[in-house]
């Protein structure tokens, strides 16, 4: 076994990872054994929550038909493990044995996974588990930020020094600047209007609209009526919540085959997309996503990818680039982000996520609230985005989808006085990404966006 050195802030860990082996999201990685089952590696931390509460929530996402025992404990140089022993039976892989590491710091619990074929367990628990636990180290001063790297630093001013991005857009380089910003908006009514309601709160500022939605037409005509709402285009390649609630591409499949499933929807997964997509046909679909809101009258402010979807060929991300450069739209950088800011393009200093790597919020919400208020008293001076799903949720819509609780827990905490309270406590001031469309603009000489 062959491992590189790997930092993910967005689950608060550094650790290692397995040469060769498929790097999922939320801290996981996965490998297919030769004789055909599947391995998982999964580290993470896990904020406000203790081993005995990880483990319950564990047992919530994990399959039927799960026992677990206790194995023993564990010390390596930074902590303390208990170990447990795992049996499960995964729908459409068959039976696994997994060995579970949970340890204690503060407030913090912190996860090392094995999961194999219950043949070749054994082996890979000495080779695998053990290893990973030795040089897991937490790093949870950067929990949820996402593409790597380190938070911003506070800077004292130079002479002559480049401005920063936030004195570029009028404030100092001192001032901490938060756009949070509502994906998914106009996948379902729910969604629409909690973003918007949010909006009128106002530490939500910003959102990007899903083009190919069932609510798309009812949000537009409301976006017509208010010209003045800061929406951008959530390009869209994934029908992920399968054919009771999904949707075609804004393209007929006649004009974009390879982009359609068997049910005449968007492909479910990102893994089903890259293996059936032309990249001709996809920039086709996103070019006409984002024609289809330029014809209706309306200014996007930004465009940005649902599920990652225009990273997963270097062309599709070039194509998406040049259609940026077109309209004058902010797009998510990547990972070159030297780069493409080099080349002009604006976008936030640091981009954060809490959807989906919080354990046990699905049954306590002070969870979520407890993460977000640590993150807004850790912030350095600089830009920040920070990525919601923010939805008032009704039953129809939790029995459609995955994810009730978080998008729930979004709206809420974005719409209460407490968060408004503490982000003034902290001198924190919230913007759009109209703003960063206009110094984006006057890179380019284009004025007034």
């Amino acid at each position: 076994m062959e491992f590189r050195e790997v930092t993910l802030p967005s689950v608060g860990v550094r650790g290692i990872v397995l040469q060769g082996w498929v790097s999922l999201e939320n801290g996981q990685c996965a490998q297919r054994s030769v004789h055909g089952g599947v391995y998982f590696v999964w580290q993470r931390a896990c904020p406000h929550i203790d081993p005995e509460g990880a483990m319950a929530a564990l047992g919530r996402m994990s399959p039927v038909d799960v026992l677990r025992e206790r194995a023993g404990t564990l010390q390596t140089a930074r902590l303390n493990w208990g170990l447990y022993t795992i049996s499960a039976q995964v729908p459409e892989i068959g039976h696994m044995t997994a060995s579970l590491a949970l340890a204690q710091e503060g407030t913090w619990t912190y996860m090392a996974y094995l999961a194999t074929p219950p043949d070749e367990h054994e082996t890979l628990y000495d080779a695998v588990l053990l290893p990973v636990t030795e040089a897991f180290t937490p790093y949870t001063h950067a929990f949820g930020l996402m593409g790597g790297g380190e938070p911003p630093a506070a800077s004292a001013p130079e002479t002559g020094a480049t401005p920063t991005l936030a004195e570029r857009l009028g404030y100092t380089r001192q001032d901490i600047l938060v756009l949070v910003h509502a994906d998914d908006v106009a996948a379902h009514p729910d969604q629409t209007d909690g973003t918007l309601e949010a909006m009128a709160v106002g530490m939500c500022k910003t959102g990007s609209v899903m083009v190919p939605c069932p609510d798309f037409e009812r949000l537009l005509a409301i976006w017509q009526q208010r010209p003045d709402l800061d929406l951008g285009i959530h390009l869209t390649l994934n029908s992920e919540w399968g054919p009771g609630y999904g949707w075609p591409g804004v393209l007929p499949q006649s004009q974009v085959p390879s982009l359609y499933g068997p049910d005449g929807l968007l492909w479910p997964t990102l893994e089903a997309l890259k293996e059936h997509m032309v990249v001709r046909e996809a920039l086709c679909e996103m070019e006409a996503q984002i024609e289809r809101v330029l014809e209706a009258g309306v200014a996007p402010t930004h465009v940005d990818d649902h599920m990652g979807c225009y990273w997963q060929h270097p062309d599709l991300a070039e194509g998406v680039s040049a259609l940026a450069l077109a309209h004058n739209l902010p797009m998510s950088p990547g990972d070159d982000q030297e780069r493409v800011r080099a080349q002009g393009y604006v976008f936030p200093d640091a981009s954060w996520l809490f959807t989906y790597n919080l354990i046990g919020d699905d049954v306590d919400p002070s969870i979520r609230f407890k993460v977000y208020d640590d993150w807004l008293r850790g912030l350095e001076p600089g830009v920040h985005r920070v990525l919601t799903h923010i939805a008032r949720m009704s039953d129809g819509y939790r029995s459609k989808i995955f994810g009730a609780w978080f998008r729930q827990g979004d709206y809420d905490y974005w719409t209460r006085p407490e968060t408004r309270a503490l982000a003034d406590e902290l001198g924190i001031t919230f913007i759009g990404y109209r703003e960063l469309q206009r110094v984006q603009g006057e890179n380019w000489g284009l004025g007034e966006a």
